[in-house]
């Protein structure tokens, strides 16, 4: 379980990361992995490697003691009937059910680790290794890790919120109607957010020609099903950027074009200022010359006189 409590200075955290959990919203970030350009290559490989194993382990080593709760799950649901001798065994089931789904999305959680290693590792030339995924290049191979992680985020923490409420007293259990609710909504939710993981894995980044094994899901919900579907989100995702790119392109070439047009408009304008400053020049100089010749004559005229 990556969230932890410590009772004695009342803190939450995450186990995996040692940093604070969030508890009252389960937003935890730190299964997604960020790469440090500045490390080196060595060095670089084994930081992937641990974040990847360390998750992996700490889904497994989670999914082995909650495995061990399916007795202590009847145990409480016993003692749910003697605290409450109304209630028939079928209402108090939803428990076994909430554990049921919670096995499901360890499980889910713990391989997606290794898919994730393997598929989004762009030194990977292990073809074998990714017999039925697509190839991706390198933009489309971030968007599409970007989507899966995001889709992994969702579950991990909502699969989190699930254990530890399942872990609460059984008298607590029985007289709080808001945590039976809130331990049913987490249910639905952690087995639709595993449907979204798988649909996204299926649809966006396996070959047409390769079918996904799906597990049998644990609540019968007509809204939760995989299905593939014939548009491809990331596809979409990818062209959206590419058109983007082209219209930044477009753009800066239109800018470019207006540019060399203010520019050749201000040459116009300062080759015609330069014209009309000559004609205005020579047409000073005519004056000057004819006023000139002008008193010239009558100087000469007077002389004569």
């Amino acid at each position: 379980m990556f969230h932890r409590h410590c009772r004695s200075c009342d803190t939450h955290f995450c186990w995996v990361c040692l940093g604070l959990f969030d508890h009252k919203t389960y937003q935890h970030s730190c299964g997604k992995y960020k790469e440090e350009h500045k490390v080196d290559s060595a060095r670089a490989t084994l930081k992937r490697y641990l974040h990847y194993y360390e998750r992996y382990k700490a889904h497994e080593d989670s999914r082995k003691k909650e495995i061990s709760m399916k007795e202590n799950i009847k145990k409480k649901m016993e003692s749910l009937l003697k605290v409450r001798p109304e209630s028939a065994w079928v209402e108090i089931q939803w428990m076994e059910k909430a554990s049921n789904v919670l096995f499901l999305c360890r499980h889910i959680l713990q391989h997606s680790y290794i898919f994730g290693f393997y598929l989004f590792d762009e030194s990977n030339g292990n073809k074998k290794l990714l017999e039925g995924c697509r190839d991706f290049d390198k933009n489309g191979l971030k968007i599409a890790q970007n989507s899966f992680e995001d889709k992994q985020e969702l579950l991990e923490n909502i699969t989190e919120k699930l254990s530890f409420n399942l872990q609460r007293d059984v008298s607590l259990l029985a007289s709080d109607d808001a945590l039976k609710q809130d331990i049913l909504s987490s249910s639905v939710r952690a087995q639709a957010y595993t449907s979204a993981l798988l649909e996204v894995i299926g649809d966006e980044m396996m070959l047409e020609s390769y079918v996904l094994p799906m597990p049998d899901l644990v609540l019968a919900t007509s809204t939760m099903h995989v299905k593939r579907t014939s548009t491809s989100l990331i596809q979409d995702q990818i062209e959206k950027k590419k058109r983007e790119e082209e219209l930044k392109k477009k753009m800066e070439g239109d800018q470019r074009k207006s540019q060399v047009v203010d520019l050749e408009s201000d040459e116009d304008a300062a080759l015609q200022l330069a014209i009309a400053e000559s004609l205005l020049e020579t047409s000073n100089s005519s004056q000057t010359k004819s006023k000139s010749k002008t008193e010239t004559g009558s100087s000469r005229r007077k002389k004569r006189k």
